[in-house]
């Protein structure tokens, strides 16, 4: 990757799929989330990736509960200015689910 010379998106998550919710435990999430994510740009930056070449992304609904979902993006501003920015991708169907009328379906979708 290293010397591909393109941009590395870094996105937050803590767990797979079905364990998500059991990590999504933060003391507070923007100070917990930008900190985690300066954490794998040092790794990165560490393994040869040019800073400058690392977009971060909390990654809405991967490790994170609703109500974290919804103060997050209200915080881009505090993400580690590192590269070519910051993204902020989500998870559509948990984020979407979250924030619409409950319904029962089954997990992954």
């Amino acid at each position: 990757m290293a010397a591909a010379g393109v941009p590395f998106v870094v996105t937050h998550w803590r767990a797979p799929g079905l364990e998500m919710n059991r990590h999504a435990v933060y003391g507070d999430v923007v100070t917990d989330v930008v900190a985690e994510l300066r954490r794998r740009a040092e790794e990165l930056t560490a393994r040869g990736i040019d800073e400058g070449r690392i977009v971060l992304d909390p990654g809405l609904g991967f490790s994170e509960l609703p109500a974290h979902d919804r103060t997050l993006p209200t915080h881009l501003a505090a993400m580690p200015g590192t590269g070519t920015g910051t993204a902020a991708s989500l998870d559509a169907v948990r984020v979407a689910a979250a924030w619409t009328a409950p319904r029962r379906r089954p997990p992954g979708t």
